[in-house]
This record gives structure tokens, C-alpha cells and sequence, in this order.
């Protein structure tokens, strides 16, 4: 984290180390701890636990991720990212089409089909009209019934320099037993596990801030 915008494979110079740490350390100022739910009147980002205050002009990505108990093969991840004015925002019709794509110009596992391309398509999250695209694959495993596999993505690009249109995120991706050992189970098929990524797709919504957002001051 202390390289910050340092190219990877550049030693960085004493005054890049200092100007890293000291925002380092500007970061960790600005941490305060938050009861669950609670919703401080200062502006910044709610973390589990925790509150970051900011003045809601930076740049930013937050993501979480969560498994159900009852399904724990299934993560759904929740993205959500403000763009700093002046650059692109997210590309998420070209991401809507690269889930549905895969297979075409890549290749799939071994043993691995395609049962059915998810889009690209129009979807929404909450009120605001976004990009969809997935896949959904079988595959076949020695002495076992095949294993149905799924990634679904759902993206709203927001709009570059602005704090309260920000680009949201969400997938859903099942997981293989294979791939994470402490698993007992295995994915609930597509068709069970897409009624709650609907249902968390429809419950996101944008909503005003107190003190409002710096775009938002003077505005009636």
C-alpha cells in the first residue's frame, strides 16, 4: 500500500517513500471507530465497524463480499467506485459482454462446457438502469454427479467526477469444492441462487447525505 502510484518494477527515491508515507498516515488520521448501522453526520465511507471520514472529492473503490449460511458455495461481491472528473468511467458494457464471452476467446476448463450465455443484457440496480452479462457451465468430475457453475455480473457505470452517481458493481459466482477445500457442499443450481441476487440487486439505492455531497451544496 505505501507504493501508492509508484510503477511496479521502479525502486522507488527517498522523497516517493516519504510522500507515500505520509499519506499513509493521513489515511489512518482520518479512521474512527462506528458502531454496526450507525450513520455518522460527517462526510466519508462506513466501513464494518469503522468510519472513514473524506471531504467527497477523492477517488475511491470499496468493495465487500458475503456468503449466505445456507448457501456458502455462493459469494456475491458489491462494488461500489467514485471517479475522479476527467477520467474514464467503468466500462461496464464491455465487462457485461467479457463474462458472457468467456469460452470464445479463452478457454474453458478441462472437461468444462458452456450450458448457457447470460447477455449482455439491460438490467437494473434499484432505479438505475445497468449492464448484465454471465455464464453458466457444467462441469463433469470422476464418480460424481456433474457440477453446475455460474458467474453473473451487473454493473451501472456512474458518471466520472461525480460522488453521488458512483459506478456500482455486484456479481454472484459460484465456487468449487476443489478450489476451497473447507466447502461441504456444493453451489445450489443457477435457477435457486437467482432469486437473491435479484432481490439484492432491486434493494440498492442511492440516498442523500447530511451534510450533503460537495456537488450537491447550494443546490435547492
Amino acid at each position: 500500500m505505501l507504493r501508492a502510484d509508484i510503477p511496479q518494477f521502479e525502486e522507488p527515491t527517498e522523497a516517493q517513500w516519504q510522500a507515500a508515507e505520509n499519506a499513509l498516515r493521513k489515511l489512518i488520521s482520518q479512521l474512527q471507530p462506528r458502531d454496526l448501522y450507525e450513520i455518522p453526520k460527517d462526510r466519508g465511507f462506513c466501513l464494518p465497524y469503522a468510519f472513514l471520514r473524506d471531504d467527497g472529492t477523492y477517488g475511491n473503490k470499496i468493495s465487500t463480499s458475503f456468503r449466505f449460511a445456507d448457501s456458502p458455495a455462493v459469494i456475491y461481491t458489491l462494488s461500489v467506485a467514485s471517479i475522479p472528473g476527467g477520467g474514464a468511467s467503468e466500462t461496464t458494457i464491455l465487462n457485461a459482454t467479457g463474462r458472457s464471452a468467456t469460452g470464445i476467446l479463452s478457454q474453458l476448463p478441462e472437461n468444462t462446457t458452456v450450458k448457457q450465455r447470460l447477455g449482455p443484457r439491460p438490467a437494473k440496480i434499484g432505479a438505475l438502469t445497468a449492464e448484465q452479462g454471465g455464464i453458466m457451465v457444467e462441469a463433469k468430475r470422476p464418480g460424481q454427479p456433474p457440477r453446475e457453475g455460474y458467474h453473473v455480473y451487473t454493473g451501472y457505470a456512474g458518471w466520472a467526477g461525480s460522488q453521488i452517481l458512483p459506478t456500482i458493481e455486484v456479481t454472484m459466482e459460484s465456487a468449487a469444492r476443489a478450489a476451497y477445500p473447507k466447502l461441504t457442499m456444493d453451489a445450489p443450481p443457477y435457477e435457486q441462487a437467482r432469486p437473491r441476487l435479484d432481490a439484492l440487486l432491486k434493494s440498492i439505492r442511492l440516498r442523500p447525505t447530511t451534510p450533503p455531497m460537495p456537488e450537491l451544496v447550494g443546490v435547492q
